[in-house]
């Protein structure tokens, strides 16, 4: 039980951060690198969640890139459509204080459709393993 409370403590908050991606007609828009930054917490926080469900321990340096290999390792098979996710992983922290780095463009119509997907898929599995 204590694995399934942390995933949804992890699901409720990688769902603060989906809410701020979509656009609000009472507030100004998000920069570009506040967009990245919220898109790669819920990422993030999506992808903990489903490998807290499998008792695996998160590593400590949240890259997107290393939280995929633990689910490939887990024997959970990644879809095709997220082995890009780590492209949010230029909009950590310091994206949102600094601005998006050079040559990184995200189209954000795209990037909440992923983000939205990767949910749909997260919360599959963790239905499953309940």
């Amino acid at each position: 039980m204590r694995r399934l409370d942390q995933a949804g403590r992890l699901l409720l908050a990688a769902a603060g951060e989906e809410d701020l991606l979509e656009p609000r007609p009472d507030a100004p828009p998000l920069s570009d690198a506040r967009f990245g930054f919220h898109c790669r917490q819920a990422v993030e926080g999506l992808l903990m969640a489903l490998l807290s469900t499998c008792g695996v321990r998160v590593a400590e340096a949240h890259s997107i890139r290393i939280l995929l290999d633990q689910i490939s390792d887990a024997g959970i098979p990644i879809p095709t459509a997220f082995q890009t996710l780590d492209r949010f992983a230029p909009f950590g922290a310091a994206a949102g204080s600094e601005g998006v780095p050079s040559g990184v463009t995200l189209e954000r119509r795209h990037a909440r459709e992923q983000v939205r997907a990767l949910r749909r898929w997260v919360e599959s599995h963790v239905e499953v393993i309940a």
